[in-house]
């Protein structure tokens, strides 16, 4: 039975960490498993696919997406965030400091493989995301079989300019997130490489929620593009179809590094 943190604070966090929640009320009541066995992680994408939906988001050692001239990547995966509702969701780590908690990284990929071959994913930017995943040859091509609230966040008010999912998490959903520097984390302030420092047992509430209000932003995003286009034909929901498939043009430019003359 994977470890279900919401409610047992004194067994998985330290005080600091406590404190950290109780800035966070939104938080309460809410669940937060960390998931550290095969058999955990593989009934919890069992329940994804068969709900048909999920949040998705990768903690990485960095923001560089590219792999080497030999094929080697640059950045690899520290853990996976995963959601089945807004107010559900899970972690795994793969490549924590802790490896008593780390669960292989090749069984990982086998999972993420199959959810997302059966699953409709929700990330926050699919361009990064879906990057790492083909480093890991899972190839996401098909514009229906994910959704991205960073591109939602701009086709659902072209005027927004700050599309960050903390920012969004914050003043959409009055829901503040916990920032990585917050985590004592040397280096967390430019990117997210010292993640794998973090405890598991900490990493949880960072990770989960990360999952858990991409897929709460989609939600809202839905109901408010829907109304701006009930038909999906010439509207919001049309423009975003195009941009999805455009996303495919773009990292694929972006991984033969083209060039554009000015």
């Amino acid at each position: 039975m994977a470890d279900i943190a919401t409610g047992m604070l004194d067994v998985f966090t330290g005080d600091a960490v406590k404190e950290l929640l109780d800035l966070r009320p939104w938080m309460q009541g809410k669940t937060f498993q960390l998931l550290t066995k095969p058999s955990e992680v593989e009934d919890y994408i069992d329940k994804l696919i068969e709900k048909g939906i999920c949040g998705l988001d990768l903690e990485t050692t960095g923001l560089n997406t590219r792999l080497r001239p030999d094929g080697s990547r640059y950045i690899e995966i520290v853990g996976v965030c995963l959601a089945i509702s807004p107010n559900e969701g899970a972690y795994v780590p793969v490549l924590h400091e802790d490896k008593e908690y780390n669960v292989p990284l090749k069984f990982m990929v086998q999972q993420l493989r199959r959810l997302t071959s059966n699953c409709v994913c929700v990330f926050h930017n699919f361009k990064y995301d879906g990057e790492i995943l083909r480093n890991h040859g899972i190839i996401i091509d098909d514009e229906d079989t994910y959704e991205d609230t960073y591109l939602l966040a701009a086709i659902q008010d072209a005027s927004r300019k700050e599309k960050g999912l903390k920012y969004l998490s914050e003043h959409i959903l009055k829901r503040p997130m916990i920032e990585l520097s917050e985590l004592g984390v040397t280096g967390a302030k430019k990117n997210i490489v010292a993640f794998s420092m973090v405890p598991p047992q900490t990493a949880v509430y960072y990770g989960a929620s990360d999952a858990m209000n991409t897929l709460a932003l989609f939600q809202v995003f839905k109901n408010s593009v829907d109304k701006q286009d009930p038909d999906g034909k010439q509207g919001p929901w049309y423009i975003y179809k195009i941009e999805k498939r455009c996303l495919f043009v773009t990292m694929e430019m972006e991984r033969n590094t083209v060039l554009i003359d000015k």
